[in-house]
């Protein structure tokens, strides 16, 4: 038997060993750096599988104008608006006098009781017709008469009419008075006077006012505040009383109503509506172009008389009087509102 050989290893395998070991550990290491590498570069490259891109958000809506509500009509330019009344009513706008009887003057004009003069520079006849106009809103705003459903306590409740700042109305039987104290209700309560004015005269009075928005200039807002609004069969339009506690019914202040609505309305039934124009705390009236063409001093109505003068004469010391006597009315008002 021969005995088992034993392999004594030469400097020479030892010396390869090591440096197979060091070469597979820098093999190793190359390989973790190429895998990285490779990692990489398959989360840089867009994969078949990936979700597509969001979509670029979209773009936004046009930019609403200032102080237009989202239901609101787009203003109207006027000259078209001023075009359709001429051209499809016949209608006209007619200047009349301010100092706090414009709105009555304006209804007084368009219904003919009074010349486009005697609007401009109310006569003794146009203040006599002004107080009797403010008077009979008075009496229907006090009274006990409804109007149709409606009662007259139910309405006064929802025009806040019967609270004690508002209760005493006797100022607005004086003309020139339109306003009460802000903390008594300011001009809101005249807008009372402009219903009762409406319903007692069986019309639905719609005022345009001018657009204040910044983009829209020389326009009107698309829809006017119908006062005594009235539904397609003639019937007032109503609304459920607000107050807390009450039930019934009431009719609302205003409605809006499209300004196309309403030309076409009044184009149907040009008796049923008087239009008016709100600009700068003043409101002028769309009449009749006959009415606006009409300067002279209705029938019946006598020349203020003086003695020892003409009739030219006359006129003028008349027309002066009366000026001197309106101003110290108006001087009157302005302290009686300071107090």
């Amino acid at each position: 038997m021969h005995p088992a050989l034993t392999v004594i290893p030469t400097s020479d395998d030892s010396d390869s060993s090591d440096d197979s070991d060091s070469d597979t550990d820098a093999d190793k290491g190359r390989t973790r750096a190429g895998d990285l590498k490779g990692e990489e570069c398959k989360r840089s490259r867009t994969s078949p599988y990936q979700a597509p891109p969001a979509k670029p958000p979209a773009k936004p809506p046009a930019k609403q104008a200032k102080g237009q509500a989202k239901s609101d009509p787009p203003p109207l330019k006027k000259v078209e608006v001023v075009g359709t009344l001429k051209d499809s009513l016949g209608l006209v706008l007619a200047p009349v006098q301010g100092e706090g009887d414009c709105f009555f003057l304006a209804l007084l004009l368009q219904e003919g009781k009074i010349t486009k003069a005697q609007a401009l520079r109310p006569d003794t006849a146009a203040q006599t017709a002004v107080r009797a106009a403010r008077r009979e809103c008075y009496r229907m705003m006090t009274g006990d008469s409804g109007f149709e459903q409606v009662t007259a306590e139910a309405l006064r409740g929802s025009e806040r009419l019967n609270a004690p700042q508002t209760r005493n109305l006797d100022h607005f039987k004086k003309n020139g008075y339109w306003k009460h104290p802000d903390q008594y209700g300011g001009a809101r309560v005249f807008q009372s006077f402009m219903l009762y004015s409406a319903l007692g005269r069986r019309v639905q009075i719609a005022v345009l006012n001018d657009s204040h928005h910044e983009d829209h200039h020389d326009c009107y807002e698309g829809s006017a505040r119908v006062f005594g609004a009235r539904d397609k069969e003639g019937g007032l339009v109503t609304e459920r009383v607000k107050s807390k506690g009450e039930q019934g019914w009431t009719l609302p202040t205003y409605k809006l109503v499209p300004v196309p609505v309403v030309l076409g309305q009044a184009r149907q039934n040009p008796k049923g509506w008087v239009l008016l124009y709100f600009s700068g705390n003043h409101y002028s009236p769309w009449v009749g172009v006959q009415v606006a063409d009409n300067k002279g001093r209705p029938k019946g109505v006598p020349l203020p008389k003086s003695k020892g003068l003409s009739k030219g004469q006359q006129g003028k010391q008349g027309g002066k009087q009366q000026q001197k006597k309106w101003g110290q009315q108006q001087d009157k008002l302005v302290q009686d509102r300071k107090k």
